[in-house]
């Protein structure tokens, strides 16, 4: 199969590192990005990303896969990362250890939903998720600035509409919203980071006859995610302005409506921020 179709063997293998990622960057599209989509040449893609890499100390041996999915066109990204040098023991005892220089293999995912005009990005490197926010603009619509570094979540609601600002009677999939951790950065020299955990941080409020705290911002909020179809609650995590932690990828397109409802999410569902 080598020999016949190495490119259908290198997808397939490549596919099996197709990760699930919990944690994404969202970016969605400016609406003066040019109408239409067109989805350009992965080679071209690819010569710009390994421009970046090179750059970088990574090599140029990034390979772009597209999938597929029900929740939108999934990119996998493998490229190097910087070369390692490592002691290896000798094949043949008795003889000395030696060394071995080698380029790691890494796996990035993009995920575009053309529905929501919605990228998404699980990459470690700062430079490197800039690089796919404008390279994939680029690629999808023919403009890098076609997903803008916009505050995408906010945490608001929670101060002011409390308890209300769980509610999810809206969402079938949802059964019941739990706020379990909420962060407060203080800014100030020195600075404060306060948390608030408790299996029901409103609860615990409410027991205290304390309201939410006024001062802080709000930096990072946990939330106990009960589904209707599943028997424990799912962990989802918020931190603004547009990183959302899921405890399984299926679970973004429920969790967005519900954050979107009760304004968490800039840009829809009731029209705040």
């Amino acid at each position: 199969m080598w020999l016949d179709a190495p490119d259908r063997l290198e997808r397939a293998h490549a596919e099996q590192h197709l990760p699930s990622p919990r944690t994404f960057e969202y970016y969605h599209t400016d609406p003066a990005a040019p109408p239409g989509l067109d989805f350009g040449r992965p080679s071209d893609l690819e010569a710009e990303l390994n421009a970046w890499f090179e750059r970088n100390r990574r090599g140029r041996t990034a390979r772009v896969f597209p999938f597929n999915r029900d929740d939108g066109l999934w990119y996998l990204v493998r490229h190097g990362e910087p070369f390692k040098r490592e002691e290896a023991a000798a094949a043949t005892a008795g003889a000395e250890p030696a060394s071995i220089a080698y380029r790691p293999l890494r796996y990035d995912v993009v995920v575009f939903d053309p529905g929501l005009g919605e990228l998404r990005v699980n990459a470690p490197l700062k430079g490197a998720k800039e690089l796919y926010r404008t390279a994939f603009g680029r690629h999808l619509y023919g403009f890098p600035g076609a997903f803008p570094r916009a505050d995408l979540y906010t945490l608001d609601p929670l101060r002011t509409d409390g308890p209300a600002a769980l509610a999810c009677a809206d969402v079938p999939e949802l059964e019941r919203v739990t706020l379990r951790e909420v962060q407060l950065y203080v800014p100030g020299s020195p600075w404060e980071l306060v948390t608030h955990k408790s299996d029901d941080v409103f609860g615990l409020f409410a027991a205290r006859d304390a309201g939410f705290p006024a001062g802080g911002r709000l930096s990072r909020a946990a939330f106990d995610v009960k589904f209707a179809a599943a028997r424990r609650p799912r962990s989802v995590v918020v931190r603004p302005p547009n990183v959302a932690q899921f405890a399984r990828d299926a679970d973004a397109a429920a969790v967005e409506r519900w954050l979107a409802a009760r304004g968490f999410l800039r840009g829809r569902g009731d029209g705040r921020g």
